[in-house]
């Protein structure tokens, strides 16, 4: 099931590659950033497309942080979705990745829709593509230690198909 927080993370990272980086002044508050890449495979191979989120484990002063992996498997971290790098830290690493049942078939039904015509489908499954206790900070075990220019990487072991939730039309 597509749960809010899902929605509200992936919003997020859309938010953060839209805007990309920018010279403005940082806001009031902000530390000092660090530049930091975060790297995922699965038995080696990179995974692409994957949101990252680095969840501070002090709240207090939590940024929010997130990425997401190119065709390397690499993903470049950004502060408030515009501020290349993040404050020095540990920090829980959360990550988001659905695929649906039907690559294809979905691409065609935004196509469709886009187009104004009727989908042939009116709804699709969604699957993890790793263990889906990467996706929250509450049961995520994978963590990053911020104090000067960072690469971390993470194998996250042979790739999984769980089933996540459902999208329909009128999510699409």
């Amino acid at each position: 099931m597509v749960t809010r927080h899902t929605v509200s993370l992936v919003a997020a990272s859309l938010l953060a590659l839209l805007t990309g980086c920018s010279a403005q002044k940082t806001p009031d508050g902000l530390p000092d950033l660090v530049p930091c890449k975060v790297t995922i495979t699965q038995s080696g191979a990179p995974v692409e497309n994957v949101e990252v989120y680095l969840k501070n484990k002090n709240k207090e002063e939590g940024w929010a942080t997130a990425g997401r992996t190119d065709e390397s498997g690499t993903a470049e971290m950004y502060s408030l979705g515009k501020y290349k790098g993040i404050p020095k830290g540990e920090y829980i690493v959360v990550l988001q990745k659905t695929v649906p049942d039907d690559p294809d078939a979905y691409k065609a039904a935004i196509e469709a829709i886009r187009a104004g015509q009727k989908p042939l489908r009116d709804h699709f499954k969604l699957y993890s593509v790793f263990d889906t206790k990467y996706n929250t900070e509450e049961t995520s075990d994978l963590e990053v230690t911020v104090e000067k220019r960072t690469k971390e990487s993470f194998d996250l072991g042979a790739p999984v198909q769980i089933e996540v939730g459902k999208i329909t039309r009128e999510d699409l």
